[in-house]
C-alpha cells in the first residue's frame, strides 16, 4: 500500500489516490 500511494502521488495524483493505490498495491 504504501508504494502504490507514493507512485499515486506522483504519477497520477490528480485521478484519484483509491484506485492507482489498490492497483499497484
Amino acid at each position: 500500500d504504501g508504494f502504490g500511494e507514493l507512485v499515486d502521488r506522483l504519477a497520477v495524483g490528480s485521478t484519484g489516490g483509491s484506485d492507482s493505490s489498490q492497483g499497484l498495491s
